[in-house]
C-alpha cells in the first residue's frame, strides 16, 4: 500500500514539475525576459529617419548610449531621412537587432496615403515620450493674447485672421483636426519649415503660427513670442502658464508627437519583452531623466508593448478622423 502510495507522490510530483516549467512558461518571459532569453549578444542596430543633430536623433543617441551602459553592446545608428528608413527595417530580417525609431509622422504618412504600410508592418517595442507642447503661437505684440480672442477674431472675419504652417506633416494635420473640432474656417498660409515658420511670425507676415515648445524656445526665453493655447489633455510640462483648449472651454485636444520603437515584423515575443523590460529600466533611471530634461523634452516611462500597441490604434484612428 505504501509502495502505490508513494508512486502516486512521485507521479504527481512530475506532472505538478512538467505543468509548471512548460504552462508557465510565458509567464516567465513576461515576469523577466532578460532570464530566459539571451539578448543582446551582438551589437543592435538602430535605424533613425531623421537627420544627424536634430532632436529625434540626439534623444536616441542619449538611448543608445544607456543601452549599451546596460547590456555591454554597442548601438550602432544609422541616420536614413524620409521614409526609406522605414523600408529598410520592414524589410529587414527579424533576427531581434533590426529596429527603427518610429515617430509620429509614420502614421500621418500612412493615413494621407503617401505610404502604403502603416506601424502595424512592425512589431511595436515601446513608446518612448509624446511631446504635447505643440500650440498656437502669436508674437508678444499682437492683439490677440489669448485662444479666446484669436478664435473669436477668426469667426468674425476668417480671411483676416492669418495662420503660418506647413503644409504638409503634424502642424498641418494639427490645424485640420482644429478647424474640423470647432467648426471655425480657420485660414493658413504655407510658411515653410519650423525655422520660416519662426521667421514669418517674428516679422508679423502672419498673426500665429502652429510650433511646439523647442522650436520655438529661443523666442519664448526672448519673450518675443507667446504661447496661447496647446492640445494635451494637461498642461505641458515646459509651459505650465499656457491653458490647453480644453481648459479655455474649446473641445478639442490632439495626440502629441511620440517617439516610437519599432522591430522588424517577425521578431521573437520574448525578444521584445526583453527589450521592453530593458527600455522600462532606462527611461526611469534618474540621471537618465536629468538628461532627458536637459533636452527640453518632458522624460517619461516607457510604456508596456499594450500600452503602446492601443496607443498606435488610438492615434492612427485619431489621425484618418482628421485628413480630409
Amino acid at each position: 500500500m505504501r509502495k502505490n502510495v508513494s508512486w502516486r507522490v512521485l507521479g504527481a510530483m512530475v506532472l505538478a514539475f512538467g505543468l509548471a516549467f512548460f504552462g508557465t512558461a510565458g509567464a516567465a518571459f513576461a515576469a523577466d525576459s532578460s532570464a530566459t532569453v539571451k539578448w543582446p549578444t551582438q551589437p543592435i542596430n538602430l535605424l533613425v529617419p531623421a537627420s544627424t543633430g536634430g532632436a529625434t536623433d540626439i534623444s536616441m543617441r542619449l538611448l543608445a548610449e544607456y543601452i549599451t551602459k546596460k547590456t555591454g553592446q554597442a548601438v550602432v545608428i544609422t541616420n536614413m531621412t524620409g521614409l526609406a528608413g522605414y523600408e529598410k527595417v520592414r524589410t529587414s530580417k527579424p533576427n531581434g537587432y533590426n529596429y527603427v525609431a518610429g515617430i509620429t509622422g509614420l502614421l500621418i504618412s500612412k493615413a494621407q496615403g503617401d505610404l502604403n504600410f502603416g506601424w502595424d508592418a512592425f512589431d511595436p517595442v515601446t513608446r518612448l515620450n509624446s511631446d504635447t507642447s505643440t500650440g498656437i503661437v502669436v508674437h508678444k505684440n499682437s492683439p490677440y493674447q489669448t485662444i479666446g480672442k484669436l478664435l473669436d477674431a477668426a469667426k468674425a472675419n476668417p480671411k483676416k485672421i492669418t495662420g503660418g504652417i506647413s503644409m504638409t506633416g503634424y502642424p498641418y494635420l494639427y490645424i485640420l483636426a482644429l478647424k474640423k473640432s470647432l467648426g471655425i474656417d480657420l485660414y493658413f498660409v504655407d510658411a515653410g519649415n519650423t525655422a520660416e515658420r519662426n521667421t514669418a511670425l517674428l516679422g508679423k507676415q502672419v498673426d500665429y503660427i502652429v510650433t511646439n515648445a523647442i522650436a520655438a524656445k529661443a523666442f519664448l526665453a526672448s519673450g518675443d513670442f507667446k504661447f496661447i493655447a496647446t492640445a494635451g489633455k494637461k498642461r505641458n510640462y515646459f509651459l505650465p502658464n499656457t491653458p490647453t483648449f480644453l481648459e479655455s472651454g474649446y473641445k478639442f485636444d490632439f495626440p502629441g508627437q511620440s517617439a516610437y520603437i519599432f522591430a522588424s515584423k517577425g521578431t521573437d515575443p520574448a525578444i521584445i519583452e526583453a527589450f521592453n523590460k530593458l527600455l522600462q529600466e532606462i527611461t526611469a533611471d534618474k540621471e537618465y531623466q536629468a538628461r532627458v530634461l536637459a533636452m527640453n523634452s518632458e522624460p517619461s516611462i516607457a510604456t508596456s508593448v499594450a500600452e503602446t500597441i492601443e496607443d498606435l490604434k488610438e492615434a492612427t484612428a485619431t489621425f484618418e478622423f482628421y485628413i480630409e
